[in-house]
């Protein structure tokens, strides 16, 4: 990748790890946002997670760390694991702040796992949609999206033939390792509400985490 390229994505996360150290966990914006939301359709829950500034995801995400674990069954659709679940996101990054997430299930190696991957503009410029799979945070409430494996590694070649013309486009994505923008990254979500999930994205150097930006995610119908 080219240099001016480096220095773009190298720019774009820079504002985002730029925050005010968070506040001590304020349980009234969660509650306002599940009140925002309750009884609303997606257009409408649509409009409010599209809204959120970044002092409000923080908030979200500390406020929710004592919040039951999320289960991996919540990022998929538990009456076809095999279909391809969308999440609309929003994150806390100055510019290029709209997302999707893409989850599926694939019974891989005799058990069943929760994949996915991400696409917004940014990565498809640089070809880039950090496929991931979801695991066990380092905290019982937290589940993690981990980006630290290449794809063949993740699910065997010979499970491409179950998942249907889906497959033809999902393999096309590259492996995170070296990668500009996925490489060492992971992602520690929070239940937030029925369809909602808020998150933090780090990327992991030395053992240390690096804050790169806040999001919130909402289940497509």
């Amino acid at each position: 990748m080219k240099p001016r390229k480096h220095l773009f994505v190298f720019f774009i996360f820079s504002l985002g790890a730029i925050q005010n150290a968070p506040s001590q966990p304020n349980d009234a914006c969660l509650h306002s946002f599940r009140e925002q939301i309750a009884g609303k359709d997606y257009l409408q829950q649509f409009e409010v997670v599209k809204s959120l500034k970044k002092a409000e995801m923080a908030c979200l995400f500390y406020a929710t760390q004592n919040e039951p674990l999320l289960e991996p069954d919540f990022l998929i659709d538990s009456e076809n694991p095999q279909k391809v679940q969308k999440f609309y996101g929003k994150n806390s990054l100055i510019l290029f702040n709209q997302f999707e997430k893409h989850f599926f299930s694939v019974d891989s190696a005799g058990s069943e796992k929760v994949y996915g991957y991400n696409l917004f503009l940014v990565g498809k410029i640089f070809r880039s949609y950090g496929f991931f799979y979801a695991d066990a945070g380092q905290r019982p409430e937290e589940l993690v999206l981990e980006y630290d494996l290449d794809f063949p590694e993740l699910i065997p070649q010979e499970r491409w033939d179950t998942l249907g013309n889906r497959a033809g486009s999902v393999k096309k994505i590259k492996g995170n390792r070296g990668d500009l923008i996925f490489d060492r990254i992971k992602d520690i979500l929070h239940p937030v509400a029925e369809n909602v999930a808020v998150g933090r994205a780090v990327r992991v150097r030395n053992g240390k985490e690096q804050h790169l930006t806040y999001f919130v995610i909402l289940r497509v119908p």
